[in-house]
């Protein structure tokens, strides 16, 4: 079962001294953070994916692509399994 999308609400000082973990309970818990400074909402701190899903618009070849790349596993994929691709790639033109 998929976590929802939860928010808390921090002070920024608090994000200066914590802010790597912040991005991991973030992409772990699927968290959202409301900044404050000085008791007013200046900032978010979210998951790219999340961003991408509520705030962007994609085109329809991007969701395609994207599909694609889920379904047969590419996503998956290493960076070294990439660059191996891409190189293969080049050396068959």
């Amino acid at each position: 079962m998929e976590n929802k999308l939860t928010t808390k609400s921090i002070d920024a000082q608090f994000v200066r001294s914590h802010f790597w973990d912040l991005t991991e309970t973030a992409e772990k818990f699927k968290t959202q953070f409301l900044v404050s400074r000085i008791g007013k909402p200046k900032e978010v701190i979210l998951r790219v994916d999340d961003y991408l899903r509520n705030l962007v618009k994609k085109s329809d070849i991007l969701s395609e692509i994207r599909s694609y790349a889920v379904s047969s596993g590419l996503c998956k994929m290493s960076e070294q399994e990439i660059e191996s691709e891409i190189e293969a790639c080049r050396r068959s033109e």
